[in-house]
């Protein structure tokens, strides 16, 4: 899942899901799909985010989900900062849960 957090995420809705693991492109649709990235794309003028930072960072996070050796039940990045364009993402916190044996 994919949403630009808070509590209009929730509220609203606007999130994207998918069923890991994604690629990049599947990641790039993702971020398309939510509504509250749409200032990170440069609107009105504004500084573009690193959406490919972004795409790539959602991508690598989805493959844990294909990792059973890591025995990681769940994981969340919560917030990721999206930096300007060229300059990536940055996670703030994580959760990351394992699977008792």
């Amino acid at each position: 899942m994919l949403a630009a957090g808070g509590i209009w995420a929730e509220v609203a809705r606007d999130r994207s899901i998918r069923l890991a693991p994604v690629d990049v492109g599947t990641a790039r649709e993702m971020i398309a799909e939510v509504q509250s990235l749409k200032p990170l794309t440069g609107l009105r003028g504004k500084r573009k985010g690193d959406l490919q930072a972004l795409a790539k960072a959602v991508s690598a996070l989805s493959q844990l989900a294909v990792r059973p050796d890591l025995r990681i039940r769940e994981a969340e990045v919560n917030p990721m900062m999206v930096l300007a364009e060229g300059e990536g993402v940055l996670a703030v916190d994580a959760l990351i849960l394992e699977s008792v044996k």
